[in-house]
This record gives structure tokens, C-alpha cells and sequence, in this order.
């Protein structure tokens, strides 16, 4: 059952995700779709007749009741109901009722939140993404509230730039506050653009910026693009560097 379940929501979340662009935050939210028994075994037939490998796996698993779970990050949660949404219209009407609930769940905690109860694990989705940047600047102050103020402002849950992710923390070692990031797509979040953001709110507080960080690995394009902004370049791209002629 569990991989029938699989290979049905493996195959819309594909489909789904072809489809759609990006989506704001939204809360945790339950979509449910019920149809009726002739509807259900008139398609179940024609399926089977067709030879479609997963719509009969579809029509196998969701011939009962069956109640799903999708979790993922707050910002996510728009596409996530886009994407159930679109998978109750395509497999709702093979009899049973097809209930699927939304969560949050931030990535540092997914795996402990499966493994709390293996069983219950039915779907694995994978996807790909544009690389990550961690991304922290550091402020002249120890007040953490006033980090978490400015990750507020700034990251896309609350407004700010779509591709961030933010929040204050307190380097107790060091006695400062620090806006911690995570840019999912520096493309459009740019790091130049967030750091100069970061100083204008901190001159709010009357704080300043002592300076930032990148923790692991950054692609070239995001600091050539804030040499290109800083040092007001005309006509630059990435073929002037050297390295990259050699």
C-alpha cells in the first residue's frame, strides 16, 4: 500500500511541481475530496483498461479512505496546498476519501520528526534547488531582539526578500547579536542587497554592522556580483575573471 501511495504522490508532485512557480507563506491548512462509487469504478475500469502504471497504483490505494501528510517549510506551505489540492482533483475519484494534512517543519528537524514513528513514513519527495548560502552579519550589539527584529523585516515569511530565511541568535562567546540567513536563491535575494538592507535597519536601532560571514561554500557568481555592485563595475561579467580563462 505504502508504495502504491508512493508512486501515486511521487508522480502528481512531479506534474505539480512543472507547473507551478513560487509561493508566499501561508498557514498549516487540511484539504479533503470525496467522490462517488460510480465515478470511482467507471475510472477505476477505464485505468486498468489503459495500462497506466500509475493510475492503477492510484486506483489500488485510494479505492478507501487514506489520509496524507505533507510537511514542509513554513514559506512552502502555498505550493504545498497548490500541489495536494491538484493531487485530490486527479486521484479523488477512485471511491475513497482522500484527506491531506499541512505542516510546518523546518529542515533541521525533519528527520527527528520521521523518526519518531518510521511506519507512518509512506512518501519520500526529493527535489533540487538552487545552491544555499549561509549567510550571518553581525551586529555592535548584544541585544538579541533587535537581530530578530531585522531578520523579521527582512525575511520572506514576514515581507521581505523571497528568497531569505532569517532569524537573531546571541553569540554568547563573543557578546554580540547576529542576524543568521539562509539565501535559497542568490540570483534573486542577492547578498549584497540583504547586507545593505541589514545596515539600513540596524542605523534604526543605532546599531551598526561589525560584519558578516559565510559559512561553507558560496558560489562564484553571488561575489562577483557584490564586487560588481560595490565597485560600480560597467559592462562586467564573469569572463574577466582570470581563473576562469585558464
Amino acid at each position: 500500500m505504502k508504495k502504491q501511495l508512493s508512486l501515486a504522490m511521487a508522480g502528481v508532485m512531479a506534474l505539480s511541481l512543472a507547473a507551478c512557480g513560487g509561493s508566499s507563506a501561508s498557514s498549516a491548512a487540511t484539504s479533503t475530496a470525496e467522490a462517488a462509487s460510480s465515478a470511482a469504478e467507471s475510472t477505476a475500469e477505464s485505468t486498468a483498461a489503459e495500462g497506466d502504471v500509475l493510475d492503477q497504483a492510484a486506483a489500488a490505494a485510494f479505492a478507501q479512505d487514506v489520509t496524507l501528510t505533507m510537511w514542509g517549510a513554513e514559506e512552502d506551505q502555498d505550493l504545498l496546498r497548490e500541489i495536494s489540492d491538484k493531487f485530490i482533483e486527479k486521484y479523488g475519484n477512485y471511491g475513497g476519501k482522500i484527506t491531506i494534512n499541512l505542516g510546518s517543519q523546518s529542515e533541521s528537524t525533519a528527520k527527528d520528526t520521521v523518526l519518531t514513528d518510521p511506519t507512518t513514513g509512506g512518501v519520500t519527495a526529493i527535489g533540487a534547488r538552487m545552491p544555499l548560502i549561509a549567510y550571518n552579519i553581525n551586529l555592535d550589539t548584544p541585544n538579541v531582539e533587535i537581530a530578530s527584529a531585522i531578520a523579521k523585516t527582512i525575511r520572506n515569511m514576514n515581507g521581505g526578500f523571497r528568497y531569505c530565511k532569517a532569524m537573531g541568535v546571541r553569540l554568547e562567546d563573543r557578546n554580540l547579536a547576529q542576524v543568521s540567513m539562509n539565501l535559497t536563491d542568490f540570483t534573486q535575494s542577492a547578498m549584497y542587497r540583504v547586507f545593505e538592507t541589514v545596515k539600513m535597519e540596524a542605523r534604526r536601532y543605532g546599531v551598526n554592522v561589525l560584519g558578516s560571514e559565510i559559512v561553507g561554500l558560496v558560489p562564484q557568481q553571488a561575489l562577483l556580483d557584490c564586487a560588481a555592485y560595490y565597485l560600480q563595475l560597467e559592462g562586467f561579467n564573469g569572463d574577466q575573471v582570470l581563473e576562469n580563462r585558464l
